[in-house]
């Protein structure tokens, strides 16, 4: 459907769910999947995604996903940071990213980080000042001071006040990069959400940054 380019037809927005951009440019093999399940976007359905946008759609990504949309828009104002990859016994990586290193490594496999809400913009719009947020070795923005972009949360500044439940290591790399960013392209729009805001439907305290996104607040 994507690849066909009927995006615009039956969808007013797109959740992107976390995925690298390897696993949503090639999906399954056909020697693991019934073959109507296998293969994934191509290079023509990263296109279609960008077509989307540019013509009036919306995109909201979790996690890693946002480097589905970010290959999909070319100049983008904001770069993902990614951890390190975690390293299988062989030494395989067992997340394949594209995004840019951060300066440290950053090891978090499924710990609560704190966060700053930016309450004047309407997306943060029933969130605490301060919001927990579900991080498993998730993702950072770096975003230009002068780049149209609405951080709508950012990581604690401070390293130590950064963790709240869980293990940590590398937090100064994204103490205060952005962690949820939105952003207009020409006639459409992105939601950036640097980790799972719906994490096992247990996330309760980053919902409301999800069904503000679906509903259009800015």
């Amino acid at each position: 459907m994507i690849r066909a380019g009927a995006l615009p037809r039956d969808v007013d927005v797109l959740v992107i769910a976390d995925m690298s951009l390897r696993e949503a440019r090639e999906g399954n093999a056909a020697s693991a999947v019934p073959a109507r399940y296998a293969g994934g976007l191509g290079e023509a359905g990263l296109v279609a995604i960008g077509a989307f946008v540019r013509g009036g759609g919306h995109v909201i990504t979790f996690d890693k996903g946002s480097e589905v949309a970010l290959a999909a828009l070319d100049g983008a104002p904001v770069r993902r940071l990614a951890p390190a990859p975690r390293r299988q016994a062989d030494g395989r990586a067992r997340d394949d990213t594209t995004g840019a290193r951060a300066s440290a490594e950053v090891v978090a496999p499924g710990s609560i980080l704190r966060t700053i809400v930016t309450p004047a913009l309407p997306l943060a719009a029933g969130l605490a000042d301060t919001v927990g947020v579900y991080f498993t070795n998730s993702s950072a923005f770096e975003v230009a001071a002068d780049a149209p972009v609405r951080v709508v949360m950012r990581y604690h500044p401070d390293p130590a006040q950064l963790l709240m439940s869980g293990y940590l290591a590398g937090g100064e790399a994204i103490a205060g990069k952005a962690a949820a960013v939105d952003f207009d392209v020409e006639r459409g729009r992105v939601t950036l959400i640097g980790f799972r805001p719906q994490y096992r439907g247990q996330s309760w305290a980053t919902f409301k940054l999800l069904y503000a996104a679906l509903l259009g607040l800015r």
